[in-house]
């Protein structure tokens, strides 16, 4: 693992988990079984910087667990929740995972792509659905990680909100774990301003190098490991 400063934040992560606390796949991980884990998302998964905290998942939770994990990035830039439906059985069922992580609400937002609040729910409901019907000890997880757009990237996304809601209804429905970046990002703009927040997500969406490194890969890991 490479040597960088973290800050970790993860008591102030939203992480709404109706399981076990600690990750399925990182306490079979824990007991020697190999594990594939696939990351399902858009540009913050896979442009630019957002390749590094996949990536770095991969090495910490290797390094700690002995190389059990194989990691797949199958995010793709500018996609959207109707792509991963669409792409789903070649992107990420024909790895068979045992985790999902996916990362869709900030696209499903862009007013562009003409994807209701509805139409979202419907499509990540559909993956989720099928990774289970593949395997019924797939574990899934939403990830949340940009709150808080700006600029362009905001006006693109008048309501946000409503998609990052619809993530939470779906945590609930199917008792899954929900990693939502929220409280993290309200606090540093609070203590810190636009300015200390831009360190992180330089446009509100997309990870600086410090944002993937410092902010997502350790909190994702420490919700992964503990729940907390």
């Amino acid at each position: 693992m490479k040597n960088h400063k973290i800050i970790l934040l993860a008591c102030c992560l939203f992480i709404t988990i109706s399981v076990a606390a600690q990750s399925r796949f990182v306490k079979d991980l824990r007991k020697g079984h190999d594990r594939t884990l696939v990351v399902y998302g858009t540009s913050i998964t896979r442009l630019g910087n957002g390749p590094l905290w996949v990536e770095q998942i991969g090495e910490v939770l290797n390094a700690e667990y002995k190389g059990h994990l194989t990691v797949f990035n199958r995010g793709g830039s500018g996609r959207n929740s109707q792509w991963g439906a669409n792409n789903f059985a070649d992107s990420v069922l024909s790895v068979k995972p045992d985790a999902l992580i996916i990362e869709f609400s900030v696209n499903d937002a862009v007013t562009r792509f003409d994807i209701s609040p509805e139409q979202s729910m419907k499509n990540t409901d559909y993956m989720i659905r099928k990774v289970r019907e593949q395997n019924p000890k797939a574990e899934v997880i939403l990830l949340v990680v940009s709150t808080h757009p700006l600029g362009k990237c905001a006006e693109d996304r008048p309501n946000l909100q409503s998609y990052i809601e619809g993530y939470h209804t779906l945590a609930d429905k199917y008792r899954l774990q929900i990693i939502d970046f929220t409280p993290i990002w309200n606090e540093i703009i609070e203590k810190k301003g636009e300015k200390g927040f831009r360190n992180f997500l330089h446009d509100g969406v997309h990870s600086t190098k410090r944002g993937a490194l410092e902010m997502i890969a350790p909190n994702v890991i420490e919700a992964l490991k503990t729940g907390k």
